[in-house]
């Protein structure tokens, strides 16, 4: 071979190479663009078909530069009215706003990948949806709709709290339910048992407050609680979206809760025997079942948290005038 095809050969070797560079660093930069964009590659890759179909469909319109002008422009609508849901597994990234260019980056979900979040807020634009989630209270930030899933089994981040120790009021469900409740949205936390107890409001008017004495056994004829009503004020106190849901039926409740919402109510205790007004905490929810937490229970007991069937909640539930309050 002479020196001018070797040279030829080179070049052209040169070339190739050049291409296969290039081709990689398109790749790269298109990862790299979906992962700014909020998209893991793992889940963009999930949704590569769905994606490549409705490519198809819109065609013309998704290389127009209006719809390329508009894909930053979002229609912000509440989204509490939408159920619970979970972080895939894969990185994906958080923002202070639906993502645009400048959008300050949060961080990633890899600390709570599979686990339920509430959502808060929802951003369309004309090519993707965002979604603000938050979990016990904390607002971790703005995420791409493809980085979430479904569930059918919803499990509240509740905090389990007890009438019966450290501190023992035998007679302070009420307040104690409220505290659980609470707790789902990172509310009342702070607070011990005696402290939330003592905090109540007090009345020989159970229309406006407790009657009776919480740390102790009723030895008289006179029922000893306090309504929904000013239980609902109570709570109020530490999240202002309490609200008293008294005479809500049980395909209410299940909407309440897989929205995140945890419900506290009147019924009896572990759900047995009829309805004496005794309150637990909705905290859970799957086909056909409440996920219950019963305060009535010491610290050795077993069975402090249990599925109940809806049927069943609903019969106990009825008993005893439907009495319910949520913390939204």
């Amino acid at each position: 071979m002479d020196f001018k095809m070797k040279k030829t050969v080179y070049l052209a070797t040169l070339s190739l190479m050049g291409l296969g560079i290039f081709t990689s660093a398109i790749k790269y930069n298109k990862a790299y663009a979906d992962s700014i964009n909020g998209v893991s590659v793992e889940n963009n890759q999930n949704n590569t078909n769905s994606n490549s179909e409705n490519n198809n469909d819109n065609g013309e319109n998704n290389n127009s530069d209006e719809n390329n002008a508009d894909q930053y422009k979002y229609d912000v609508t509440s989204a509490r009215d939408k159920y619970m849901m979970k972080i895939a597994n894969g990185t994906s990234y958080l923002w202070a706003e639906p993502y645009k260019p400048g959008a300050k980056y949060l961080g990633s979900t890899n600390r709570i990948n599979g686990l339920s979040v509430q959502l808060n807020q929802k951003a369309v634009s004309n090519k993707e949806t965002y979604y603000q989630i938050s979990r016990k209270g904390h607002v971790y930030g703005w995420i791409n709709a493809k980085a979430l899933k479904s569930i059918s089994t919803y499990v509240l981040p509740y905090t389990y709290s007890s009438q019966l120790y450290p501190t023992l009021a035998p007679n302070a469900c009420e307040a104690i339910s409220l505290k659980m409740a609470l707790s789902v949205k990172g509310s009342a936390n702070n607070l011990s048992t005696r402290t939330f107890i003592d905090r109540m409001p007090r009345s020989s008017n159970i229309h406006k407050g407790f009657r009776g004495n919480p740390y102790k056994h009723n030895a008289t004829n006179v029922s000893w609680t306090i309504l929904p009503a000013p239980l609902t004020r109570y709570g109020k106190q530490y999240n202002s979206n309490t609200a008293n849901i008294s005479s809500y039926h049980k395909d209410q409740i299940i909407k309440e809760v897989k929205r995140g919402n945890a419900v506290a109510f009147a019924g009896s205790r572990n759900m047995r025997g009829k309805a004496t007004g005794h309150m637990l905490t909705i905290v859970g929810y799957r086909y056909g079942q409440f996920l219950v937490a019963d305060p009535y229970k010491y610290a050795g007991d077993g069975n402090k948290i249990f599925w109940v069937s809806t049927s069943r909640f609903q019969q106990v539930y009825d008993q005893y005038n439907r009495y319910a309050v949520v913390v939204r």
